[in-house]
């Protein structure tokens, strides 16, 4: 079974979601870009989830 690629137009800063899961466009350093976990919570929200402060 071949399997075809995908091309998507993305910039660094971008948001994506594949199979449910949030990434970032990240440049990774050779010119390219990279997929990151996105950080889907604020500092406060962590802060509150730690026990505030």
């Amino acid at each position: 079974m071949e399997v075809q690629a995908k091309k998507l137009d993305v910039s660094p800063g971008d948001l994506v979601e594949i199979g449910d899961r949030h990434y970032e466009i990240v440049p990774d350093g050779g010119g390219g870009v990279s997929l990151e976990p996105a950080v889907t919570r604020s500092v406060a929200e962590l802060r509150a989830a730690r026990g505030g402060t």
